[in-house]
């Protein structure tokens, strides 16, 4: 019995020093631990400061490196787009440009055209319009010494054209135009009066002697002669001078032009 105490008594100081031994141990363990701990957060510390530093420099530099990049990026799409604006503002305002000038060259072009159709129109119409010397009576003036008039008039002041062609015969043999006869061997047989008398067309003088007018002019061998007269308000008259008309034959054809 006394033993059994003992051993229970040797057995509980056995647990009593190793619950102390324990504790010991426990708190050593738990000082160093703590000890690590502390030199851990010490370093983790430390060790965060400069990492994070450098992660913060880092991610600066990075940010940095990116803000310069997107400023970059972003510059050379502004640049790009600038520059493409520009481009296409260029190219717009060139288009632009060069469709105006298109525009105005077809414009001008048109213009053109229109000013030559223009032109030729006005060049048709003036043309048709030109003044030229027109037939507005013929006068058959017979050989046989009848007068004849003319069916117009001729305005007082108003240059006319009269313009003689033609021969009749005043005797069997011998012919005359409106100026001149016998033309059996031009020119040297060629006269223009005889017996007093002027052979030929007067105008406006139907009393037969030297002096009828108008003179027309020298001898032509194809017996068409003109010659300008001026209108006295009225038709004009043609009478054939000879001394004798009993062998006359034929007319001379006398017309009247007039400048319109």
């Amino acid at each position: 019995m006394v033993l059994m105490r003992t051993r229970v008594a040797l057995l509980c100081v056995l647990l009593v020093a190793c619950g102390d031994a324990f504790l010991g141990v426990r708190s050593g363990l738990d000082g160093g631990a703590g000890g690590h701990a502390g030199g851990l957060s010490a370093a983790g510390g430390g060790g965060s400061d400069s990492p994070t530093s450098g992660e913060t420099t880092s991610s600066a530099s990075s940010s940095s490196s990116t803000s310069s990049s997107s400023s970059s990026t972003s510059s050379a799409s502004s640049a790009s787009s600038s520059s493409s604006t520009s481009t296409s503002t260029s190219t717009s305002t060139s288009t632009s440009t060069s469709s105006s000038s298109s525009s105005a060259s077809s414009s001008s072009a048109s213009s053109s055209s229109a000013s030559s159709t223009s032109s030729s129109s006005s060049s048709a119409s003036s043309g048709s319009t030109v003044k030229d010397w027109v037939v507005i009576d013929t006068l058959n003036v017979p050989c046989g010494g009848t007068t004849v008039k003319s069916n117009v008039s001729l305005a007082v002041g108003v240059s006319y054209t009269l313009r003689a062609s033609g021969t009749c015969k005043i005797s069997n043999t011998v012919e005359a135009d409106a100026e001149y006869f016998d033309f059996s061997n031009p020119p040297s047989s060629v006269k223009n009066g005889i017996d007093k008398v002027e052979i030929g067309v007067a105008i406006d003088d139907p009393v037969v002697d030297l002096s009828g007018p108008p003179n027309w002019g020298a001898y032509q061998a194809s017996h068409q002669y003109s010659v300008q007269y001026l209108g006295l308000g009225g038709p004009i008259s043609a009478t054939f001078y000879d001394g004798a008309y009993y062998n006359n034959s034929g007319s001379i054809s006398v017309e009247i032009l007039e400048y319109k």
